[in-house]
């Protein structure tokens, strides 16, 4: 930026410390999310071997089974056609999409709300449990995140139409965050009657489309992956209960923002009543609307869902992070008001004070179930205590590595006890898949490059790209859930099998697919046990070669 341009003052940052402090929440949050760009055992990995196969020409719905809207697959597959796909590569997507969305949000409040609401919005939302615990794996959810505030930016710039194809995208990556873009184009259609037709129509037309397109693509092996199989999942007795709880204290900060924003209303209220002839007060930011829709649209979906995962509550957010960045802040700023109007009455101040202080005092309480509670103290005995090791990142020098672990780190944690929410997030990444690479040496070893593989979802996709193999027939979702809804039928899957059969079998005795009825006695049947791996957290794996 030039001195014109700041008015002769001298760089941005110095007018505006706000960008500094900015810049070093997402600079800290990049530099913890490193530790995430390690082997995991989890869905994501058939998300890679998915998108690195799409860059060959393997079509998605047609060509393997894939639960998931085209979108998903879109990054991954564009890394893969441009470099050569790679598990790092594919592990920066979660990541850069959360720090992208966070940025975006800051943008948006920063410009809506103030400097001090819009660093709160962006340390709320980065600092909150399941989204910097989210944010190492691709599931979707930043991705779709990302997509979102991107819409809710360019609606800040008066580009409806962009907004709305970008909003299409965020539904198009993850269903779960429709009803939070349906939420913003309410808005914005009660607001102003033409902008709202036209973001709607743009994102209606963006998403008809591309189903559209699968639909004679792929035809109806489309409907049936993305919309039949979720539809036919078994449902699991109050999900929503069964999920909140742990979700609204790991994130307790953040959740307070429901109540803090009322708060600081009720507080300006106050306030105003107080001065004589001044009217009531600057309106409300019409940014907070837009929030407080996307977090209830969010819930009354969660609650009508049979199955939901803790990441699903990721889609509500943003709003809640606007909300308490603007209610914090607006808290702090009535303090700040309260102290110097000296022409008050005392009884008057004080009075808004306690209401401040009070709510305050509850935000804080918040802040430390969130950053100071133990994990999972709710499924296991207290007072056992957990030994980590620690796992140094795969790209910072050695210097920052050390430096950020004697920070951050801590060996032990006593369950029901209290540990920083740091702690918590580093002791989630220290679990990394070590399994993976051995056993993708023994596929190396022992199935010729033309073979072919078949395992557990969470982790044989993942085996196979660092093996450079490929599944058979591409299956790479072989969670048990897909047939139990019975959207694959078991036989037709093992008879596909028989047809083209693998050169290698990949199982963990009792766990994934090996408990889906019919798969373990097939496998036993044509199939012997040549090699064991075990794993710290995920236990033992068999590989078999055929009889």
């Amino acid at each position: 930026m030039s001195e014109n341009e700041t008015g002769g003052a001298g760089p941005a940052w110095r007018q505006q410390p706000e960008l500094l402090a900015g810049a070093g929440l997402l600079g800290l949050f990049l530099l913890l999310k490193t530790y995430g760009l390690q082997p995991a055992a989890s869905d994501e990995n058939i998300y890679f071997y998915l998108a690195a196969r799409a860059a060959e020409g393997v079509l998605p719905y047609r060509d393997a089974f894939f639960a998931h809207p085209p979108v998903h697959l879109l990054p991954g597959t564009l890394l893969a056609l441009l470099f050569s796909p790679g598990l790092l590569l594919f592990k920066t997507i979660a990541p850069l999409s959360a720090a992208g969305a966070g940025l975006l949000l800051w943008r948006v409040a920063h410009r809506r709300l103030g400097r001090l609401e819009g660093l709160l919005t962006l340390l709320l939302f980065l600092s909150a449990h399941d989204l910097l615990r989210a944010s190492s794996h691709h599931t979707g959810v930043n991705l779709g995140l990302l997509l979102l505030c991107l819409g809710l930016y360019l609606l800040d710039r008066e580009k409806e139409v962009w907004a709305g194809v970008a909003i299409a995208g965020s539904a198009l990556t993850a269903f779960y965050l429709a009803p939070a873009g349906a939420a913003l184009a309410l808005v914005h259609l009660y607001r102003d009657r033409r902008r709202g037709l036209r973001l709607i129509a743009s994102g209606t037309a963006a998403f008809l489309a591309v189903n559209l397109l699968f639909l004679l693509v792929a035809g109806g092996a489309y409907w049936d992956q993305v919309y039949g199989y979720h539809l036919k999942k078994p449902e699991v007795e109050d999900a929503i209960w069964g999920a909140i709880k742990p979700v609204t204290f790991r994130n307790a900060t953040l959740i307070w923002a429901l109540a803090m924003a009322p708060g600081a209303l009720l507080a300006r209220h106050l306030l105003e009543g107080r001065k004589k002839g001044e009217g009531r007060g600057p309106p409300l930011p019409r940014l907070l609307l837009e929030a407080g829709a996307m977090v209830l649209a969010t819930l009354l979906l969660l609650s009508l869902l049979g199955r939901l995962y803790h990441f699903y509550f990721l889609a509500g957010f943003p709003g809640l992070a606007l909300l308490g960045g603007w209610g914090y802040g607006a808290m702090l700023r009535r303090l700040a008001e309260v102290h110097t109007r000296r022409e008050e009455a005392g009884h008057d101040r004080r009075m808004v004070a306690g209401l401040l202080l009070c709510l305050l005092g509850l935000g804080a309480f918040a802040l430390r179930q969130a950053a100071l509670s133990g994990l999972s103290w709710y499924q296991e005995e207290k007072g056992q205590v957990r030994a980590y090791v620690w796992t140094p990142s795969p790209v910072l020098p050695s210097w920052v590595d050390g430096g950020l672990k004697a920070v951050f780190w801590k060996e032990q944690r006593t369950i029901g006890g209290f540990s920083l929410g740091l702690h918590q997030y580093l002791w989630h990444e220290s679990r990394v898949f070590e399994a993976g690479e051995a056993l993708a040496r023994e596929v190396q070893a022992r199935v010729p490059p033309g073979g072919t593989l078949f395992g557990d979802s969470t982790s044989v996709p993942l085996i196979a790209l660092l093996a450079d193999r490929h599944l058979a027939n591409h299956e790479a979702d072989t969670n048990f859930m897909r047939f139990r809804s019975g959207v694959t039928p078991t036989r037709d899957f093992l008879d596909r099998l028989a047809a083209a059969p693998p050169a290698a079998v990949i199982l963990r005795p009792g766990r994934g697919v090996a408990t889906v009825p019919g798969i373990q006695g097939w496998v036993d049947t044509h199939y012997r046990v040549v090699h064991q791996e075990s794993d710290p957290y995920q236990g033992r794996y068999l590989l078999y070669l055929p009889r």
